[in-house]
């Protein structure tokens, strides 16, 4: 049973607002979904248990999810058709994954997990730095650029599956596993990877807070302040992204992944 919603002042009302609109506008705009910001605010800030932490961020995952994905597609950054095979693909993986977890050490994988986010990430900021730095206007090749692969839709059903399974396996947001592989698999740009990223986890982010709610491990007084935050942040994101060149949403992005991954390694 989740506990009763706390007395909150107006001004700690509206700094949970301010929280939610920030974590919110952070994992949208990077693609993780948000999970790596909100688990750690309802344990630390709000106080929480743990378990109902981890119920409370699904709902509010679910929501940014939703939210930034029909913003992208608003803006034209992806299609649907591009995030539908990830999506269909995702939950199958997810759930072997979870039943793989009794069989296989989760602790290994977290590390194998975290040291690949941990390399992607660098090469995102090697990247920038080489652009900074360079003293030709050469432009650094971006993740991603050269087109799709051949057997394309096959290839995002096998990422899907992939990114479902390490999620099932770690715990960790399919989102921090998509970025990396859309771009390193030459499927997507960095930008355009972020939108899929955040379309195809919106399906297992709602069915997740639905089993979530289900269970009665969610707390929506907690919740409901760090949501309505979400809600906006969910369009600023995307909204920023639009407007930002792939050489400022690079650091971004690579930053937000470093703090996946170090959870994940400690």
């Amino acid at each position: 049973m989740a506990p009763a919603p706390p007395d909150l002042s107006l001004a700690d009302m509206a700094l949970r607002i301010l929280m939610g609109v920030a974590a919110a506008s952070l994992a949208s705009l990077s693609g993780v979904g948000g999970g790596v910001f909100f688990v750690p605010i309802f344990l630390f800030i709000v106080g929480l248990p743990p378990n109902i932490a981890v119920g409370s961020s699904k709902v509010v995952v679910a929501i940014v999810s939703i939210v930034s994905g029909l913003t992208y597609l608003r803006q034209g950054t992806t299609r649907i058709s591009r995030a539908a095979p990830l999506m269909v693909s995702m939950i199958p993986g997810a759930a072997l994954g979870a039943y793989l977890v009794a069989y296989i050490d989760p602790r290994l994988l977290e590390v194998i997990l975290g040291l690949f986010i941990t390399y992607y990430s660098f090469r995102l900021l090697l990247a920038t730095a080489r652009k900074a730095l360079a003293r030709e206007a050469k432009p650094v090749e971006e993740e991603g650029s050269r087109g799709p692969r051949p057997g394309g839709r096959y290839l995002m059903l096998a990422t899907g599956v992939a990114a479902g399974l390490f999620a099932g396996l770690t715990g960790t947001g399919g989102g921090a596993i998509l970025v990396p592989m859309l771009t390193l698999l030459r499927i997507a740009k960095l930008k355009e990877a972020v939108a899929i990223s955040m379309l195809s986890i919106s399906l297992g982010a709602v069915v997740s807070a639905a089993i979530h709610v289900w269970t009665g491990v969610v707390d929506f007084g907690a919740a409901a302040p760090f949501a309505l935050g979400a809600l906006v942040g969910s369009v600023l994101g995307p909204m920023a992204a639009s407007r930002l060149s792939t050489d400022a949403l690079r650091p971004i992005v690579a930053l937000v992944l470093l703090l996946v991954a170090l959870r994940l390694l400690f």
